[in-house]
């Protein structure tokens, strides 16, 4: 009877045992979608003060108010360019010359307008451009003018920045 009592202890507690080694699992799916991101923000520049002269030149001090953020998460690189489209013009006649720079990017400044009249076509402030984040990059803005060809006053020029896949 003794053995009796020990062999079915012993099956109780194996299948005891077997309901925690048999233990029930379950598997759950779930899907990220993550959307195409584009989003470039330019600040406002300030102002430009001409008012150096060297013969019939006008210069002022750069403006470096302006910052550039842009984020991007293409497969391609990017590309960041810039341009005064015709209805981004002052009117009236002057002789403005006016340059843009985004630090980080191209080593040197783009003519957006040369001579009072705007350079058709957007230039390229910034190539090559991987995925990833851009934070308030400073964008400096030069003007100059000449004395014979532009009269005293203020000039708003607004400058029309676009991202593309790079070329």
């Amino acid at each position: 009877m003794k053995r009796f009592l020990v062999v079915l202890l012993a099956g109780v507690m194996i299948l005891g045992m077997s309901s925690a080694i048999f233990a029930a699992e379950d598997e759950s799916t779930i899907q990220v979608t993550v959307a195409s991101i584009d989003a470039l923000v330019v600040t406002d520049g300030g102002t430009i003060t001409l008012d150096d002269v060297s013969g019939n030149n006008i210069t002022g001090d750069p403006d470096t108010t302006a910052t550039l953020s842009y984020t991007h998460n293409s497969g391609n690189n990017r590309m960041i360019l810039a341009e005064v489209e015709a209805d981004g013009m002052p009117i009236g006649t002057q002789d403005i010359t006016l340059t843009v720079q985004v630090a980080g990017g191209e080593a040197t400044p783009v003519n957006l307008v040369v001579g009072g009249a705007r350079n058709v076509g957007q230039q390229a402030v910034w190539n090559n451009i991987p995925r990833g984040a851009i934070q308030n990059a400073q964008v400096t803005y030069t003007a100059s003018a000449t004395a014979s060809g532009t009269n005293a006053g203020s000039y708003t020029f607004t400058v029309t920045f676009t991202s593309q896949d790079q070329t």
